[in-house]
């Protein structure tokens, strides 16, 4: 107020930008982790991005955010295989959004269970070649 009371600027603009802003990436990322961003407008393209991007096991059909505003806790899920998600009001990231990256089918469907016939029937066979070497 001194400086536009002395003449010294005439119509002064402060711009205030917040610094602290983070988001978290979990899942099937390349680099999952907490990230750090002073951008306005940070979409959730750029913000994969900086996570290195979806592996290939990363579900693109199903990937949540979690915003929590006002104390209450949203979740959105976005399929980036279509393109009405650009229009979602997770578009854009907002500070402490979660982003979590599914893994898709054959990701989970390995992930420890027999459940391809092929390896039950080689699991038996080897099990009753073992069985028949034993016995003779």
């Amino acid at each position: 107020s001194k400086l536009t009371e002395g003449k010294y600027i005439i119509e002064p603009t402060v711009y205030a930008c917040v610094m602290n802003n983070k988001f978290t990436v979990l899942g099937e990322v390349r680099n999952p982790g907490t990230f750090q961003f002073s951008e306005q407008n940070l979409n959730l393209i750029q913000a994969l991005g900086m996570a290195g991007d979806l592996t290939i096991n990363g579900c693109r059909s199903q990937i949540l955010v979690i915003r929590e505003m006002n104390g209450q806790r949203s979740y959105h899920y976005i399929d980036m295989t279509k393109t009405d998600w650009f229009k979602s009001p997770v578009y854009h990231i907002s500070t402490n959004d979660v982003i979590v990256v599914k893994p898709n089918g054959p990701k989970v469907k390995t992930a420890g269970h027999v459940t391809n016939i092929g390896t039950l029937t080689s699991l038996f066979s080897v099990a009753l070649s073992i069985y028949l070497l034993l016995t003779r």
